[in-house]
């Protein structure tokens, strides 16, 4: 499984971070700030976003594979998923 780093824009990566399997998304979670996201599997594209958990559930049902759920918060923070 792979951890997933949103990191603020500019911060270098770390070793540890580099040698985990890290995935930055800062790039391409920039646009959803505050909104609930549904991501593609292998969290190289943006499903869907909403402004509510119940309407980003209701809408990930649709997806045959296993869409990712996540919060992207406002502001530039580190996540682990």
């Amino acid at each position: 499984m792979n951890r997933v780093l949103v990191q603020q824009k500019g911060e270098p990566m770390t070793r540890e971070a580099e040698s985990a399997n890290v995935i930055d998304l800062s790039t391409l979670l920039k646009p959803y700030k505050g909104k609930w996201v549904i991501l593609s599997e292998d969290k190289s594209r943006v499903l869907y976003s909403a402004d509510t958990m119940e309407d980003a559930i209701r809408e990930s049902e649709k997806f045959r594979d296993h869409p990712i759920l996540v919060r992207v918060p406002d502001e530039n923070t580190a996540h682990l998923l």
